[in-house]
């Protein structure tokens, strides 16, 4: 990665934007102190964050940024007009290694969208299941999604902390060197199965009962575009994946734009689009025995080495589609119009 991780998430925003960045903590991705206008919103204040983190060295009293929004409660839109603030003005919203802990995140995505003006940047550090200690994980589904927000979550499941109990993993260290090949063969599990039952069992999921957090989402970088892609099908995101690549701290990179254009692909070409997804996040998951060995395969995936398919070109022309109209949403296409205009009167 060229850009480094701060270029990459800062890639279509700029200082003069109104944002919001959350959970920033002590290592902000917009930095208050760079001339960035943003407004910092956390689970508490600055001086709670202390009291709570007093174990972390690195946060300290100059390096944690001042918050100027709480939220630990509720939506993200009602706690900003708590404080003044004009849902539906804001540019972009960052959020680093934050979305995997919302327990509805489809109702945090579609609260996102209307704090967001039109063209509006979501910008996301997302845990890379493969390479964090989620690495026994399943990846999360639309209908994972859709349960939470239709049983309008505000809790983790017990499920949930089930799953944190028995399943996470120690021994994946991420060097943060560009493309490594992460080594899984000193894995090991952090708990045992009776601990997580006693979890599962003492877990309160009611919404009166106090937060508990944990991971509760699991993706890889297929596995999300995937999801979102059919969020925004099913008429449920209006989000668009900028772009996606992957991070140096087991994470991947994300950018979406708030779009009113409805998804201009015929079902066909859905369909085709899903399935290379499905297949690249099978890929990804199958990437995880690799790591078990230390080998890294020899070559590329069967998928890529095979002869354009109907299937595979259908599913191409659908990326492209894709593609061309984010640029026509984009701010400097519209910002090169009359340029375009003033090249064909002169062409012609």
């Amino acid at each position: 990665m060229t850009a480094g991780r701060e270029g990459i998430l800062q890639q279509y925003l700029h200082k003069e934007m109104l944002g919001i960045e959350i959970g920033a903590f002590y290592r902000p991705t917009v930095p208050k102190a760079d001339g960035w206008n943003v407004i910092s919103v956390d689970h508490d204040t600055k001086q709670g964050l202390l009291r709570v983190y007093a174990h972390d060295v690195n946060a300290t009293v100059d390096s944690v940024q001042e918050v100027d929004v709480v939220w630990n409660s509720g939506r993200l839109s009602e706690a900003l007009q708590r404080n003044g603030h004009t849902v539906g003005s804001f540019d972009y919203i960052v959020a680093s290694h934050v979305i995997e802990h919302f327990p509805d995140l489809l109702g945090t995505l579609r609260d996102f969208q209307t704090v967001l003006k039109p063209g509006g940047v979501i910008s996301l550090a997302v845990p890379d299941l493969r390479y964090c200690f989620d690495f026994f994980m399943p990846w999360s589904t639309t209908a994972d999604l859709i349960d939470a927000h239709r049983e309008g979550r505000t809790r983790h499941t017990k499920n949930a902390f089930f799953r944190m109990a028995a399943y996470t993993s120690t021994g994946i260290i991420n060097r943060g060197i560009p493309n490594e090949f992460v080594d899984a063969t000193h894995i090991g599990l952090l708990s045992n199965v009776h601990h997580a039952l006693d979890r599962y069992n003492t877990h309160d999921p009611s919404p009166t009962a106090p937060y508990a957090d944990v991971h509760t989402w699991y993706f890889t970088p297929s596995t999300f575009e995937l999801v979102m892609l059919e969020l925004r099908a099913l008429g449920l995101l209006d989000l668009h994946i900028a772009s996606s690549q992957r991070g140096p701290a087991g994470e991947f990179l994300v950018s979406m734009t708030k779009t009113t254009d409805p998804l201009s692909l015929s079902a066909s070409e859905l369909t085709a689009h899903r399935l290379v997804l499905l297949k690249q996040g099978a890929y990804e998951m199958a990437h995880r025995a690799e790591m078990l060995d230390g080998v890294p395969r020899v070559g590329v995936p069967r998928v890529a080495q095979d002869e354009p398919s109907r299937e595979s070109l259908t599913a191409e022309v659908a990326r492209l589609k894709l593609e061309v109209d984010a640029i026509r949403r984009s701010n400097s296409w519209r910002l090169t119009s009359p340029l375009r205009a003033m090249k064909s009167i002169f062409a012609g």
